[in-house]
């Protein structure tokens, strides 16, 4: 005997064109074709609502996500942030909040997701905390603090001002905050 090779869409097209000629019950056509009669009234409920086209497998994703943040909000989100271009996300949810107290407004960070959607958040710039970059130990010399190689405790990273607190005084060198060199404690620059 020769297998017939069919398709998912003309089994369904055939089950419910024997359906609906009347010849058969539901129950007897689910049993042929080996479908649920939950499936069977299914497949014929979107025939008779869709045509063919309704034969097709429907999409899973859901229509509509239920934590989304409503369209309106999103939409002045992003309109602030067009309009004042150097706010973040915290500064835009604090002054919505306050201007309209009504909304429940999304948080900093759902803020920051929906700029990044829409293109609108850029890489934050480096901030100035006040601490030089670390130098090495060729530019430490050349500021007369040059400490003596046996020693690993006086190393260039002893002598970096933004190494550790503990280490600024450490081999008798007294680092300043500003990195410019030796303090000169109790005496004046000539």
């Amino acid at each position: 005997m020769v297998w017939r090779e069919t398709g998912i869409m003309d089994e369904r097209l055939r089950f419910v064109v024997e359906c609906l000629s009347g010849d058969e019950t539901m129950v007897a056509l689910c049993a042929a074709y080996g479908i649920s009669r939950k499936n069977g009234y299914k497949w014929l409920g979107r025939y008779r609502t869709f045509g063919p086209e309704g034969l097709h497998d429907l999409p899973r994703a859901p229509l509509n996500h239920g934590r989304a943040t409503a369209q309106d909000l999103v939409e002045r989100i992003v309109a602030a942030k067009e309009l004042h271009p150097l706010w973040g996300p915290k500064k835009i949810v604090a002054r919505f909040r306050r201007t309209a107290p009504e909304f429940m407004w999304p948080s900093a960070s759902t803020v920051g997701a929906i700029l990044a959607r829409h293109g609108l958040s850029g890489a934050r710039l480096p901030s100035s905390c006040g601490l030089q970059p670390r130098r090495s130990a060729r530019s430490l010399r050349g500021m007369g603090l040059s400490a003596p190689a046996s020693d690993p405790a006086c190393g260039p990273a002893a002598m970096d001002p933004g190494h550790s607190r503990k280490n600024r005084t450490r081999c008798g060198l007294a680092i300043t905050r500003a990195g410019s060199g030796p303090a000169t404690a109790g005496v004046a620059n000539p």
